[in-house]
C-alpha cells in the first residue's frame, strides 16, 4: 500500500492543478461477495473479525468517502482507507477460497 501512496501523490504533483487522490477500500458488504466466494456471510464474519471496527463497511459509508475526496477541492495528493481500520498486515479470512489469493498474498496457518 506503500507505493500505491507515493504513486498517488507523484501523480498529484506531475499533474497538478488536477488533483489526484488515492481510495484504499476494504471490505465493503455488496453483491461482489454473494459470487465470489463460496460462503458470502462466513467470509464477511471472518473479514469483520480482522478489523478494530469489528464490521465490514457499507456501501453508503464508501460512497460518503468517494463524494468527500470529490467534493472537497484542497484535498489532493492523499490516500484515504476506508477499510474499517485494518492492520497493515493480516491474513485472508480463514473462508477466503485459494483460487481468490493473488501471488504474494500472505498465507497463515
Amino acid at each position: 500500500m506503500a507505493r500505491l501512496d507515493t504513486e498517488g501523490r507523484a501523480l498529484a504533483v506531475e499533474l497538478a492543478p488536477v488533483r489526484v487522490n488515492v481510495i484504499q477500500p476494504g471490505v465493503i458488504r455488496t453483491e461482489l461477495w454473494d459470487r465470489s466466494v463460496p460462503d458470502p456471510e462466513a467470509f464477511l464474519h471472518d473479514a469483520a473479525s480482522a478489523l478494530l471496527t469489528q464490521r465490514v463497511g457499507t456501501p453508503e459509508e464508501a460512497a460518503a468517502a468517494y463524494l468527500f475526496i470529490l467534493d472537497n477541492a484542497y484535498v489532493t495528493g492523499t490516500t484515504l482507507a476506508i477499510d474499517g481500520a485494518a492492520p497493515p498486515t493480516r491474513p485472508p479470512p480463514p473462508s477466503t477460497p485459494a483460487h481468490a489469493l493473488g501471488p504474494g498474498t500472505p498465507r497463515f496457518g
